[in-house]
């Protein structure tokens, strides 16, 4: 559902903003482990300048600029925050300020079609009705609920409830003698990587997925959903990636590469990191139906979830049918890496980095720690003017497409990757 919840969450919990203020000199840091005195006393200095210079207001500002429009990867409203970004960046006295841009696969759906037809006919809206009081979950320019990198296809088939689809999960059906073979699992969001839970089903012979966030994970069971509170209503949908990142991340054409003009690209279907069977993500509004009309023998107690009835395994009598199919257009993204010079050592680089790109507003998730991170490098940047320029060269970085599976930031890596093994002595995520 849209996290249409843009208050700013006002921790700050990356580096050097120290949540203390005090108007006393500095101390000596006791025992600072690869300092030595004169540096440590340096490092103290440093401290006591920053402390209670953070500014909220500042953070706000940046967080509500940063939120105003949905700003999924590929957009111009994504690209204007990347230009937001590299200005503040510029404007803070950073020495210079990269650009780095990729082409890769982003598929965006053209048809989702999901019915029940046994053992009653009903087709599934998959879309998120606004709520009262809520005018972000009406507004124009968010991609309807979809799991990106799901195949094309067409596909009917018999119901079986797999719990959270995991392999402990699959030893149970096998103690139940229940296969799903031929069959559409249907699975919870709330343990495990999404993308994991179509691979282990087509492995075991399903023909399709569908995902649901059932209630007892992310709904009224937990608290009072939007927008009341954070929990996720009923007609709410989960977005995601179910590119099998553990093989690897990044464009799924071009592994150990990076995606530029003329590299050699693997074909999409023959990329071993797409879902092997068509995925689609649905409420528990449109899950409960699928499931009240389940048969087969009771799901286990460690199954049961938050619905208002008795989880079956099935398989059947409930029969879905599913259609999907996607633009799997290549399109460019946009990745913005600032860097503020060290003083003695700057070809070695301490780098600290997130997100851009969201699903919708992304007021959360990425949002509040993007404006964080450009205050922080506000502060540094005031402390480098004031002559407190850091020892080693300091890049703050904002990464694009990383909801369709770390796409901007594994490019990069892998553009720069002589670089980054020579220079790079930590990353903060």
């Amino acid at each position: 559902m849209i996290r249409a919840r843009r208050s700013l969450v006002r921790v700050l919990c990356v580096g050097l903003l120290l949540a203390a203020c005090r108007e006393t000199p500095p101390e000596p840091l006791p025992d600072l482990v690869g300092f030595s005195d004169t540096w440590a006393a340096r490092q103290a200095e440093l401290e006591y300048r920053i402390r209670g210079r953070a500014s909220a207001d500042r953070i706000s500002e940046d967080h509500g600029v940063l939120t105003a429009e949905p700003h999924h990867a590929a957009t111009e409203a994504n690209d204007e925050a990347a230009r937001y970004i590299a200005a503040r960046l510029q404007a803070m006295g950073f020495d210079s300020v990269h650009i780095s841009s990729y082409d890769v696969p982003l598929p965006r759906p053209v048809e989702r079609f999901v019915a029940l037809v046994a053992p009653a006919p009903r087709q599934f809206d998959l879309t998120e009705p606004p709520l009262e009081g809520d005018a972000d979950t009406g507004a124009q320019g968010v991609l309807p609920p979809f799991n990106a990198f799901s195949p094309d296809g067409e596909v009917t088939g018999d119901i079986v409830y797999v719990n959270y689809g995991t392999a402990e999960d699959y030893a149970v059906l096998d103690s139940l003698g229940i296969s799903v073979e031929g069959r559409i699992v249907l699975a919870r969001y709330g343990l495990g990587w999404r993308g994991i839970k179509p691979r282990l089903a087509a492995q075991r012979g399903a023909v399709g997925a569908l995902l649901y966030s059932d209630p007892a994970d992310d709904g009224f069971t937990r608290g009072e959903v939007m927008p009341d509170g954070p929990w996720r209503p009923r007609y709410g949908v989960q977005r995601g990636s179910v590119l099998d990142l553990p093989l690897y991340p990044g464009d799924p054409q071009t592994p150990g590469r990076p995606s530029s003009p003329g590299v050699d690209r693997i074909p999409l279907e023959e990329a071993p990191t797409l879902a092997p069977i068509p995925v689609q993500p649905l409420s528990y509004g449109d899950a409960e139906p699928i499931l009240q009309t389940l048969s087969g023998p009771p799901a286990p107690d460690g199954w049961q979830g938050g619905l208002h009835l008795e989880y079956h395994v099935g398989p059947g009598p409930s029969r879905i049918e599913m259609r999907l199919r996607f633009d799997w257009s290549t399109r460019r993204i946009t990745n913005v890496v600032g860097f503020l010079l060290g003083s003695e050592e700057p070809d070695r680089v301490v780098m600290v980095g997130g997100h851009r790109d969201a699903w919708t507003f992304g007021g959360r998730d990425p949002m509040s720690g993007a404006a964080s991170l450009l205050e922080t490098a506000r502060l540094l940047g005031d402390a480098a003017a004031r002559g407190l320029r850091p020892r080693r060269t300091i890049a703050i970085a904002s990464w694009d497409a990383e909801e369709y599976g770390l796409l901007g930031s594994t490019e990069y890596g892998e553009e720069w990757a002589d670089e980054l093994a020579g220079n790079l002595i930590a990353y903060v995520n």
